[in-house]
């Protein structure tokens, strides 16, 4: 458990500069968006990250995923056993 929670934490912080710019392109389109911005407006923004990047991005997040949902269930398993 010790060591899923490490490799987690230490997978987050390795590719923090990739989570890091998803999440101020999308805080950028929100605020474009809060400003009542056309798509035409929202797109080139979008286009920050290039489809490489949006793939990694997106295989991060599944693999992040998929610890959260390990660790849930060793501390699921842990609990039913107390």
């Amino acid at each position: 458990m010790m060591n899923l929670t490490q490799r987690h934490h230490f997978e987050r912080e390795h590719h923090k500069k990739w989570t890091d710019k998803r999440n101020n392109v999308h805080a950028i389109i929100h605020s474009v968006r809060q400003q009542n911005a056309d798509e035409n407006q929202i797109e080139p923004i979008e286009d920050i990250l290039s489809s490489i990047e949006r793939e990694q991005i997106q295989k991060l997040d599944v693999a992040f995923r998929k610890y959260e949902i390990k660790i849930l269930f060793y501390f699921f398993i842990i609990k039913l056993i107390h």
